[in-house]
C-alpha cells in the first residue's frame, strides 16, 4: 500500500511559483497538510487564523496547502495569500490524498511529526482551540503522543504525581519503537516539569535504559 509520501511526491511550490522540495522543507519540522479552496466558507474563515498560527511559530511549523479548487485560477488567486507552500495545482493527486487521508470536509488540516507520522487528523480544531499544548510541541519537536499522554494523566491525577502505573502507560508510548531524539527531549522535559511517585520514577528509568 503507497504511503502518503508517494502520492505527495517531492515537488512544492510558493505563491510566486518558485520550486521546492518536500523534504528540504519539512526537515526536522512538525507539518500540516491543508486541505482547503477558495469555494469554501469555512476554509476562507479558517485561512487567516492558520496564518496568525503559522506567523508565529516563525519557521518551526511548516503547512503544506493541498488545493480542491475547482481550477487552477481558484487555486492561485486563494494561494496567492497564504505564506505557505503548496502542492503544484493537481485535482487528481488532491483527490487521491484526501481519500487516503478520509477527508470527510474541508477545511482539513492532518498534523504530521518530524518523522513523517501522522499525528493527528484534527489539526484545524486543535488550532481554533488556542492550544498552546501543541504550539510548544511543534516548536521544540517533541513526541506529541507522549507529551499530551503526560499531560491527561498529571490532570487526572489527586496529588498531580505520576504514579506506577502511570509511568507504564508513559512507558508504552515508546516502546514499541526505536526511540528518537524527539522522545529523549520529550522525556526530559517531563523529568524535569512533572513529579512522579518513588516507584514511578524508578519504574520509568529503569525501563529506559
Amino acid at each position: 500500500m503507497p504511503s502518503y509520501y508517494d502520492i505527495i511526491g517531492n515537488d512544492l511550490i510558493d505563491s510566486n511559483n518558485n520550486k521546492y522540495d518536500l523534504k528540504t522543507t519539512t526537515s526536522n519540522k512538525y507539518f500540516g497538510l491543508y486541505f482547503s479552496a477558495k469555494w469554501c466558507g469555512p476554509c476562507r474563515h479558517f485561512t487567516p487564523k492558520l496564518i496568525d498560527y503559522y506567523n508565529n511559530l516563525n519557521g518551526t511549523f511548516e503547512v503544506i496547502f493541498i488545493s480542491l479548487d475547482n481550477n487552477e485560477k481558484e487555486f492561485a488567486e486563494y494561494f496567492s495569500k497564504m505564506p505557505w507552500k503548496s502542492l503544484p495545482f493537481d485535482s487528481e493527486k488532491s483527490e487521491k490524498l484526501s481519500d487516503f487521508f478520509g477527508v470527510q470536509g474541508i477545511p482539513t488540516l492532518i498534523l504530521v511529526d518530524n518523522y513523517g507520522n501522522i499525528i493527528s487528523k484534527n489539526g484545524k480544531e486543535m488550532i481554533q482551540d488556542n492550544n498552546y499544548i501543541l504550539e510548544k510541541i511543534m516548536r521544540n519537536c517533541y513526541n506529541y503522543a507522549l507529551f499530551e499522554t503526560a499531560n491527561s494523566l498529571i490532570r487526572g491525577q489527586g496529588d498531580g504525581r505520576l504514579s506506577e502505573n502511570d509511568a507504564l502507560i508513559l512507558l508504552e508510548v515508546i516502546n514499541k519503537k526505536e526511540i528518537t531524539i524527539s522522545d529523549y527531549k520529550t522525556i526530559l522535559f517531563i523529568l524535569h516539569n512533572y513529579k512522579f511517585t518513588d516507584k514511578g520514577i524508578d519504574i520509568f528509568l529503569t525501563n529506559l535504559e
